[in-house]
C-alpha cells in the first residue's frame, strides 16, 4: 500500500472515530482528547488508536470493531480502557483545565446517555 493510500486510509478512519458514539460520551465526560496511538496490522488498515486527556493525562484506546471484515470504520472504546471511561474528567491538579493553565473555551457536546459505554 502507497503512502497516499495509507494516509487516505488513516484520515478516514479518524475522521469516523472522532464521529463515534463512545468518543462523544467521553467528550460529555468534560475528556478534551487529543493525538495519539494508531496501530495497524499486516492489511494497513488501522484496528485500534488512542487519544489522550489534556486535562486528565488519561489515555483512552478505540477499538475498528470492522478491522477483520475489511468494512467500514466501526470504533468503539476498547476493552482496555472501559473503566477509565465511565469516570468524569478530573484535572490534574494545579493545570486549571489544562496544560498552558487556562480554561478550555471550546463547547462541549452534550452528554449522551450512559447506554453508549456499555459492556459489550
Amino acid at each position: 500500500m502507497g503512502t497516499g493510500k495509507w494516509e487516505q486510509e488513516f484520515t478516514q478512519a479518524r475522521r469516523r472515530l472522532l464521529e463515534s458514539s463512545d468518543f462523544y460520551a467521553l467528550r460529555g465526560r468534560g475528556h478534551n482528547l487529543q493525538d495519539g496511538a494508531v496501530i495497524t496490522s499486516v492489511s494497513n488498515v488501522p484496528f485500534e488508536m488512542s487519544l489522550k486527556c489534556i486535562h486528565c493525562g488519561v489515555t483512552f484506546w478505540f477499538e475498528n470493531a470492522a478491522w477483520s471484515t475489511g468494512g467500514i470504520s466501526q470504533w468503539h472504546i476498547g476493552s482496555i480502557s472501559r473503566e477509565e471511561a465511565r469516570h468524569i474528567c478530573t484535572p490534574v491538579s494545579g493545570t486549571g483545565g489544562n496544560e498552558a493553565g487556562a480554561a478550555d473555551p471550546r463547547p462541549r457536546p452534550p452528554c449522551p446517555s450512559p447506554v453508549s459505554l456499555r459492556e459489550r
